[in-house]
C-alpha cells in the first residue's frame, strides 16, 4: 500500500507503466488507450495523463462538450469565469467552440513523492466538478 511521503518516484521512472501501476494500487483505472494515450478513470471523470520528460511536467486534462443551443459568447464569458474562479485548473475552448478542456500541469524534477501525483489529480478532479457545478447555472455542459 502507498504511504504518504514513503516513496519517490525519479524523473526517469515517471512513464506511462509506472503510473498505471500507481494508480490502480489506490483503485483508480489506468490503461493505455488504442490511441497511445494514459486515461485514468477517477470516481466521476476520464482524466488523460501525458508525460513531457524533456521539461519534467505531467499534465492532466478532462474533456467537456457544450449544449449545442450555446453561443459563443456565453461559451467564453462562462471559461472565463472559470479560470477567474477555479485556480487549480485551466480551462480553455476547443478549437470547434463545440468543447472544452480542464488541465493542470504538475512538474517534477528530480524525483516526485507518489502521494504528490494521487493527491493532485484527486486535487484537479474534485476543483474541476466543483467549478462546472458552481458555474454551469444555465446548464450549458453536457
Amino acid at each position: 500500500m502507498i504511504k504518504e511521503n514513503e516513496i519517490l518516484l525519479f524523473e526517469n521512472e515517471v512513464t506511462f507503466e509506472n503510473l498505471i501501476k500507481i494508480f490502480n494500487e489506490v483503485s483508480i483505472d489506468a490503461r493505455i488507450n488504442p490511441d497511445g494515450r494514459l486515461r485514468v478513470q477517477d470516481e466521476r471523470l476520464v482524466i488523460y495523463v501525458e508525460v513531457f520528460p524533456s521539461i519534467k511536467l505531467m499534465r492532466f486534462c478532462t474533456f467537456f462538450k457544450f449544449d449545442d443551443n450555446a453561443s459563443t459568447d456565453t461559451k467564453y464569458t462562462f471559461i472565463n469565469s472559470l479560470n477567474e474562479r477555479v485556480k487549480l485548473a485551466r480551462f480553455a475552448i476547443d478549437t470547434d467552440e463545440a468543447s472544452f478542456s480542464s488541465d493542470y500541469r504538475l512538474p517534477y524534477n528530480n524525483a516526485i513523492p507518489i502521494w504528490t501525483i494521487i493527491v493532485a489529480l484527486r486535487h484537479f478532479e474534485k476543483a474541476t466538478l466543483m467549478g462546472l457545478k458552481e458555474m454551469d447555472e444555465a446548464g450549458m455542459v453536457r
